[in-house]
């Protein structure tokens, strides 16, 4: 509940500073087209608090340098889909970012063989 509390925080402060402030007559256009609200009520509930609340659960049982790792590489499989499935394009930072990204994970899990300090949730007990 918190997560998403911040994400609707931050959305409206997004909003509050673009464009001079929050005018809500700009939102009459929306709520007046059925295919626009639900397409709204499927961003806010399943792309965003739908997929919160999974992420939430399924982190309860991962360690958590393995949960770090995890969410450092969104952005690596966010460009991985788009370049496959969008055809998006890729440049040279890009691909560096990809090497450091995914270069990360590999360290993380051979200095993960090699320590025992970093137990998961379910070890402890």
């Amino acid at each position: 509940a918190c997560k998403l509390l911040v994400v609707a925080v931050s959305s409206l402060a997004m909003l509050a500073f673009n464009d001079g402030g929050i005018n809500f007559d700009t939102f009459a256009p929306v709520f007046q087209s059925q295919t626009t609200i639900a397409g709204v009520a499927y961003t806010g509930l399943i792309t965003t608090a739908l997929a919160l609340a999974l992420e939430s659960l399924a982190f309860q049982s991962v360690k958590a340098t393995d949960a770090t790792v995890i969410l450092a590489s969104e952005p690596l499989w966010a460009a991985a889909f788009a370049f496959f499935l969008l055809g998006a394009e890729t440049g040279p930072s890009e691909v560096i970012g990809g090497i450091l990204i995914i270069s990360a994970c590999i360290y993380n899990e051979l200095g993960d063989a090699d320590s025992s300090e970093d137990q998961g949730p379910d070890e402890d007990e």
